[in-house]
């Protein structure tokens, strides 16, 4: 299990995070659901799911890869 906290930006402005919460999968290809559990700015009162899927490691930064879509209610 690991919370996470994205930093959303819109030309350069700063609209907000957006925290989720959920297990992590270390499988290349693997789709998890996480939970969105708050956020702040535009993103304060949202609510929802994040489809994360792991890409793999980077080989020369050794940092993750990773594709995330969310789905905000609220």
């Amino acid at each position: 299990m690991t919370t996470q906290i994205f930093d959303i930006t819109s030309h350069d402005y700063r609209t907000g995070t957006i925290v989720t919460e959920g297990f992590e999968s270390p499988e290349v290809g693997k789709t998890v659901a996480r939970a969105i559990t708050g956020g702040t700015g535009q993103y304060s009162v949202v609510h929802g799911e994040q489809l994360q899927t792991y890409l793999g490691l980077d080989p020369e930064q050794f940092n993750v890869r990773m594709t995330n879509t969310f789905s905000l209610h609220g």
